[in-house]
């Protein structure tokens, strides 16, 4: 799937410079590599703007998961932090994708239910208050998440 190029007004339009002094009459053209963010600590709140469709990340892991089977790439996306306007690579829990999939993203599926192909990413461009809840009990494998959309003040 080709990454689509995200035109957006606003504070996140600009390549930030990551921080770099940049020579005088110089401006950022592309960020090729970006900080990453991962929402882990219970209690961490981070409010985002998704800026492109949540993709595979072509690094893989090489450790295994408890069943033996190794571990698939992390799904991630391009995201801007507010109020900072720091874009980000976000690495996207699997609860969180589930998430918005399931309710902005058009999919096509087999005639069992599994998803063959994303017809389209609602998601885009959409601002989101996340949250990491922590798990409802030992044993639960995974962190729950409060997903909450807001629209900012223009």
């Amino acid at each position: 799937m080709a990454k689509k190029q995200v035109k957006e007004k606003g504070p996140l339009s600009a390549p930030s410079t990551g921080g770099l002094q940049l020579p005088e009459g110089a401006s950022v053209v592309r960020r090729v590599t970006l900080p990453s963010l991962a929402i882990k600590k219970v209690g961490q709140v981070e409010t985002l703007t998704i800026l492109d469709e949540m993709r595979q990340s072509k690094i893989t892991q090489k450790t295994k998961r408890s069943d033996g089977k190794m571990m698939e790439p992390a799904t991630i996306c391009s995201a801007g932090k507010h109020p900072t306007g720091e874009v980000v690579t976000f690495i996207v829990p699997a609860i969180v994708k589930s998430n918005l999939l399931r309710d902005y993203a058009k999919v096509k599926t087999d005639d069992e239910g599994n998803v063959v192909e994303i017809l389209e990413h609602n998601y885009v461009n959409k601002t989101f208050i996340i949250k990491n809840c922590g798990k409802r009990s030992e044993s639960q494998r995974y962190n729950d998440f409060e997903i909450t959309e807001i629209e900012l003040p223009k």
